[in-house]
């Protein structure tokens, strides 16, 4: 059964699509992830187009009523996804924007009340620093001061507890292959952008893996209007594991819009991020996997450690890898020790599906996602544990690239900040006092 069919089905009889297309709408995720889609009407008689035939009776349980008798057609995936995306375009579009509530996002944020209050504030320093130099310096000073203390003083006690607790660890066991009888389908999104020459190198890469192909499903996520990643993975050879998501145009084009609209097309139970250069460990997944069936059941969230396979190109890379493995061996498993709230990287995330889509997935106007999920997962009484499994990836070797990153990273935390410290006491209440000031030291001082 080809889809072209269905396109002159559906302009023939628009009418009849109409009978139950806003019911489609509603079912939209599950019809994403269970491969079908409602074909056309004949009589009292709904025909289901359906990509997994050995789904259908679940499928056909789950419709509702008004749809009356269902009958089968078989189609392949890709079809059934192109249907469903062209049926339902426009509100997967406005969806992957506007997933997380307002309250939890940045986009409700007052941007030119936001601009009055820093112009203000700046105009008082000037102005303080034009009529009482010496103490707009001494209350700058002071501040600086003050938060490199504090931020200091966190870091220490976190490596401090992380050193003691390492010296009683027990050595880590080598990972023996996930039991088969219980290994889930899981789903990675690696979202690219103008990559040029990276298709061949990502597939290397992820042929590393141990994880059984069938059961694995990568998505690498293109902008519509990326053509020169789409022309370069259209002429590199994709394994059956690997397909190409396209997000169409929006509002806003950010890496976490792209994530919620692939999050729609996930087969798997389990969500992993990587980025396009990342080169993870052949055994990552079994050992996420391993780890997430040993942990209690508040664990939504497993994140590894990041290291660079360039260490040596020149200064810059090398000072990076020295506060990566600071940052990621140390610092971070002693922030974990104290209690805090564990502000997440970019990838190796790996995310229980109904945790994440409870959470409505990533603030699509935030530069830092994974930061700002970090909070939330907490929020919503979730774990975020840290595994040492380590993706490596390359390093920013040079400055001015390095200088936007870091602004992007600054940004972003004090985006992150702002939106949830806008009610502070609901704050306090959903995480306690002790994560609260932890928020204040790692995203504000």
């Amino acid at each position: 059964m080809r889809f072209e069919q269905l396109a002159i089905e559906h302009e023939a009889g628009r009418a009849r699509q109409a009978v139950f297309g806003d019911i489609c709408g509603r079912l939209l995720g599950h019809r994403l992830r269970l491969g079908f889609v409602p074909w056309k009407r004949v009589g009292d008689t709904t025909i289901i187009a359906c990509a997994c035939p050995d789904r259908f009776a679940r499928i056909r349980s789950g419709l509702p009523e008004s749809f009356g008798a269902c009958r089968m057609v078989v189609a392949q995936g890709n079809e059934v996804d192109a249907a469903l995306v062209s049926l339902r375009h426009r509100r997967m579009v406005a969806q992957a924007e506007t997933r997380v509530a307002e309250d939890m996002s940045c986009r409700t944020w007052d941007t030119v009340g936001a601009a009055r209050l820093w112009l203000t504030l700046a105009g008082a320093v000037a102005l303080l620093l034009l009529t009482a130099p010496t103490a707009a310096w001494a209350m700058l000073t002071g501040w600086a001061i003050l938060t490199l203390i504090v931020n200091t003083g966190v870091k220490l006690a976190a490596t401090v507890i992380h050193t003691r607790r390492h010296r009683h660890a027990p050595p880590i066991r080598v990972v023996g292959p996930h039991d088969p009888r219980r290994r889930p389908v899981v789903s990675i999104l690696v979202p690219l952008y103008r990559e040029r020459e990276i298709a061949g190198r990502l597939v290397k890469r992820l042929e590393r893996l141990t994880y059984p192909r069938e059961l694995l499903d990568i998505c690498l996520i293109v902008e519509e209007d990326d053509t020169l990643t789409q022309e370069t993975l259209s002429n590199a050879r994709l394994p059956a594991w690997m397909r190409q998501i396209t997000v169409p145009r929006g509002g806003v084009r950010t890496k976490p819009r792209a994530l919620n609209y692939a999050l729609e097309f996930c087969s798997g139970s389990i969500i992993g991020v990587w980025d396009a250069e990342d080169a993870p460990e052949a055994d990552q997944i079994n050992r996420v996997l391993q780890h997430f069936d040993k942990a209690h059941k508040n664990v939504a969230c497993v994140q590894g450690v990041l290291d660079f396979y360039n260490a040596r190109t020149n200064w810059i890379s090398r000072c990076f890898t020295l506060e990566y493995a600071t940052w990621w061996r140390v610092i971070l498993p002693g922030v974990a020790h104290l209690g805090l709230i564990i502000p997440l990287g970019g990838t190796t995330l790996f995310f229980r599906r109904a945790a994440l889509e409870k959470l409505r997935g990533w603030d699509a106007h935030n530069v830092t996602e994974d930061a700002d999920l970090g909070v939330r997962l907490a929020r919503h009484g979730y774990k975020t544990d840290l595994l040492p499994t380590v993706t490596y990836e390359e390093a920013n070797f040079r400055a001015w690239p390095w200088i936007k990153q870091r602004s992007r990273w600054l940004k972003g935390f004090l985006i992150t900040w702002v939106v949830h410290s806008r009610a502070p006491l609901r704050l306090i209440r959903d995480v306690g006092l002790i994560r609260f000031l932890g928020v204040q030291v790692l995203f504000l001082a």
